[in-house]
């Protein structure tokens, strides 16, 4: 496949694109403070801030491609669907040992679906078979129109994309032309170029510090470390932040015995009484619904109902999707009921799922992870090497705080490099010649000692 070094883009300006309603103008911020070089690029440190939307030729000429694409006026039940799928699937697996799990289904869709953007063939079917997904076109659209909702103080979500690309990796054309302007319009990705090879460590600290950003320092030092055959590490970083609409009182919060699944354990429990809230119940299984700020996000709780002798976690998972959606929707939208007695724990928790990779390859994402059977030609002759996410949830008398990262590290598929490879780097005074090669004849010779 032809393709031309990420260093042939030139990284001015943001899409222009016509918008309309929920529209996403490719313009979520970056955590990092970028400054202009002066030349067409941006740098932050040793990375540089890239977009693909004017381009250098390579022969002295500019090419600008202002993209347009069509956009959602509101939301369908697509996101719903599709992300709840991914959900349930996961959670299977995660809940098999009956321990603590925590994630973020919308930050794993988001990183996913950006891959997909890029994928063909069966690599393309086997993720949007995951993903539920059914029309890509309408899902980016989606997608990218709810990240454009305006998000109360109270009950905000954010979420940030960025890919980053080893300087010498060679995209292909077809990027140029469909994938990088299409993940800057609808999923604001912010694109960078890194040295992966010859500076690991830095370009790992500059991902660390923009997912500590992005994620208002609740994820601080993602990545222990980066390899640095890596061509490609892709990000989404999702930060919520709620209020509760009605806040737990700090003086009513005592402690008292949470019967955990190994025994029962003191634990810090808040209290609310005499209020009125969403709840509903069904087939031995209750749920009530916690609103925050003005009410467009909330915290679903369930329980089993009394004498159902199942856990909340058995009774929900025999539900089919169909019936999980409608049961949390009827939470959600139950008429509010008097609530004599509100208990909830207090707590914090931090997750990573374990063998990521091998997760998605188990649920049937397995050619993206095959170096001889991916098929990413949107981006270039790449194969997925490693997935990772974490998520961390802070839950206290005020509201709640969560965030999560979803992590795709991608490498060539054809990348060989000799262990003793050579490197020659002219940054130091040097003597030069210019030969004829038959005749060994030196016709030039000259020293450089200064620039």
């Amino acid at each position: 496949m032809k393709g031309r070094k990420i260093t042939g883009i030139a990284m001015t300006a943001l899409l222009t694109g016509s918008l309309l309603a929920c529209g996403n103008q490719g313009a979520s911020g970056g955590g990092q403070e970028v400054v202009s070089e002066g030349n067409g690029m941006e740098k932050t440190g040793e990375v540089t801030r890239i977009s693909s939307q004017t381009r250098d030729n390579g022969d002295g000429t500019m090419t600008s491609g202002i993209a347009e694409y069509p956009v959602a006026e509101e939301l369908d039940d697509t996101l719903m669907q599709g992300v709840n799928h991914l959900a349930y699937r996961m959670s299977e697996q995660l809940a098999v040992d009956g321990g603590n799990y925590f994630f973020s289904p919308y930050s794993i869709s988001s990183a996913l679906t950006l891959l997909d953007n890029a994928a063909e063939g069966k690599t393309k079917e086997q993720m949007e078979e995951l993903l539920g997904i059914s029309d890509l076109r309408n899902w980016n659209m989606q997608l990218s129109c709810y990240m454009e909702k305006e998000q109360p103080e109270e009950a905000m979500l954010t979420s940030a994309n960025s890919l980053w690309f080893d300087r010498q990796f060679s995209v292909s054309d077809r990027a140029y032309e469909e994938y990088l302007p299409l993940v800057e319009f609808y999923y604001g990705a912010q694109l960078y170029q890194a040295d992966f090879y010859n500076d690991p460590t830095g370009t790992k600290d500059q991902i660390n510090q923009w997912i500590a950003d992005e994620t208002n320092g609740m994820i601080e030092d993602y990545l222990e470390e980066v390899d640095s055959e890596t061509v490609l590490a892709l990000f989404n970083a999702v930060y919520f932040y709620g209020e509760w609409s009605f806040p737990f009182m700090a003086e009513m919060t005592n402690e008292d015995v949470f019967h955990s699944a190994s025994g029962d354990t003191q634990a810090d429990m808040m209290h609310q009484s005499e209020i009125w809230l969403s709840y509903y119940e069904e087939g031995g299984l209750r749920g009530i619904s916690l609103p925050y700020g003005d009410g467009s996000k909330v915290m679903n709780v369930l329980l089993p109902a009394e004498g159902s002798g199942a856990t909340a976690a058995q009774l929900f998972a025999d539900l089919s999707e169909d019936e999980k959606n409608e049961f949390l929707r009827n939470v959600m939208d139950a008429q509010a009921s008097y609530v004599e007695m509100l208990q909830l724990p207090k707590y914090s928790m931090s997750y990573s799922v374990q063998n990521f990779t091998g997760m998605l390859e188990s649920l049937g994402m397995m050619d993206a992870f095959d170096s001889t059977l991916a098929q990413f030609p949107g981006i270039g002759d790449i194969y997925v090497s490693d997935a990772g996410h974490m998520a961390v949830l802070e839950v206290d008398e005020l509201g709640s705080r969560a965030a999560a990262v979803t992590s795709m590290m991608a490498k060539n598929c054809a990348l060989v490099r000799e262990e003793n490879a050579v490197r020659f780097i002219v940054d130091q005074p040097f003597v030069f010649f210019i030969q004829d090669r038959e005749s060994g004849m030196i016709l030039f010779m000259g020293q450089v000692s200064e620039l």
